[in-house]
């Protein structure tokens, strides 16, 4: 039993994938005898070996190896498993001891069908502090971004494109495009998300088929209530409860509130809201309320 070691996407093998030797053949150009795998989607393939190398600032190689990219599977540690993806395992949390561990060893896996979990303790489940704090400011920053307005990014982009090393100037621009496609007219990102909610789609469909994430398309609404108020969200409210509890903590904040308490829209922080509520409701939800509440 084996497990491949790099990602060959048009083989449709991963840094991870799972099999069993089954023989050794030689490749197209007569080199070998290498490795014939077995996967477990019942596909054969040929093990052939990969190169690894390190480069100098130049870009040239400056020390390389040749290696067919296999390693014994019937065991690995939860650390070495980390970029994995994996079809199937087997693991065993009883004995985690840092904070993460069971995410790590958990999110290796396709899809849930795959897994047998022999133990897990407390430990496994559990959220390195510093990570959760972490998250808990990006996702604040993502709220504040949202509300800034579109104009204000284009006044920026082209500085920050030349401080980033690149150009907007035409000529330049065509010495490294050997083809210039029509353009598309564009639209804004929330009118994509517009066009869906015209065709009826929940949000986490929209989610799906956008390729982001829940949170990012419930911070859609909100945008889209201020900057739409044609379109129809109202089956996107949330339920009466959670509304009701939001509306009463935010009356009470806006009490106390001061000015650098607001964000540009004129609303309250949804970090604000956020800390008031004991963090026990996310920030993408209290800026879905939002767009329903009358503040």
């Amino acid at each position: 039993k084996v497990m491949f070691l790099k990602n060959d996407h048009e083989r449709g093998i991963m840094n991870g994938t799972l099999g069993l030797v089954v023989d050794f053949k030689n490749d197209p150009d007569e080199k070998g005898p290498y490795p014939l795998i077995q996967l477990m989607d019942k596909r054969k393939v040929l093990a052939t070996p990969e190169i690894w190398s390190i480069n100098n600032e130049k870009g040239t190689p400056m020390v390389s190896f040749e290696q067919v990219p296999l390693r014994l599977a019937w065991a690995i540690t939860v650390h070495k498993s980390q970029g994995m993806t994996l079809e199937a395992a087997e693991i065993d949390l009883s004995k985690a001891f840092e904070p993460g561990q069971g995410y790590v060893a958990l999110s290796r896996l396709k899809e849930l069908d795959g897994l047998r979990l022999l133990g897990i303790n407390r430990m496994a489940i559990e959220v390195d502090p510093l990570a959760y704090k972490a998250d808990q400011r990006f996702q604040e920053l993502s709220g504040e971004i949202d509300q800034i307005p579109e104009e204000d990014f284009s006044k920026n982009w082209e500085s920050h494109i030349y401080a980033s090393g690149g150009t907007t100037d035409e000529k330049e621009l065509k010495k490294h495009n050997t083809k210039k496609e029509a353009k598309e007219k564009q639209i804004s990102t929330h009118q994509v998300t517009i066009q869906y909610i015209e065709q009826g789609m929940s949000l986490k469909e929209i989610s799906e088929e956008r390729g982001m994430t829940y949170s990012t398309i419930q911070g859609h609404i909100l945008t889209i209530s201020d900057k739409y108020p044609d379109v129809d969200i109202s089956a996107y409210r949330p339920e009466s409860v959670l509304m009701d509890r939001i509306n009463e903590v935010y009356k009470k904040a806006e009490s106390k509130a001061k000015e650098d308490d607001y964000s540009g829209d004129g609303r309250l922080k949804s970090s604000i809201i956020f800390r008031a509520l004991g963090d026990k409701i996310d920030y993408a939800t209290i800026k879905l309320a939002y767009a329903f509440l009358d503040i």
